[in-house]
């Protein structure tokens, strides 16, 4: 089995948590984070994206969305329309119309979508 080569968009709590899940798998690698505060990495070998544009351009299959839920809708479609899985921490829209979205979008690019 190939290596799922993820990248997280949000690292508060739960980005360090799905990190942590990441570094246990033996199927799965860390390659990329977003997050618009300061942070540290403990894995040096993670790289460090300025914009979120920039994590979805890496060569990554997939993509957390921990971050906040004002962008999560837009950060969800955008990441599905670039060919990316999709892993949706928080509630991926803020509004009925936004949530339909998502789902149009999900349905057009045939992709996962994941939302806990």
């Amino acid at each position: 089995m190939n290596l799922l080569k993820f990248g997280i968009a949000g690292y508060g709590k739960m980005g360090k948590i799905r990190e942590q899940t990441l570094s246990d798998s033996p199927n799965a690698s860390l390659v990329a984070i977003f997050e618009i505060a300061e942070y540290e990495c403990n894995d040096k070998s993670v790289h460090k994206c300025n914009s979120f544009e920039e994590l979805i351009k890496l060569d990554i299959d997939a993509i957390i969305i921990s971050s906040y839920v004002s962008v999560a809708a837009e950060y969800v479609i955008r990441a599905l329309k670039s060919g990316k899985h999709v892993f949706c921490e928080k509630p991926p829209a803020m509004n009925a119309n936004e949530m339909q979205e998502v789902i149009r979008t999900e349905k057009k690019v045939q992709h996962m979508y994941s939302l806990i």
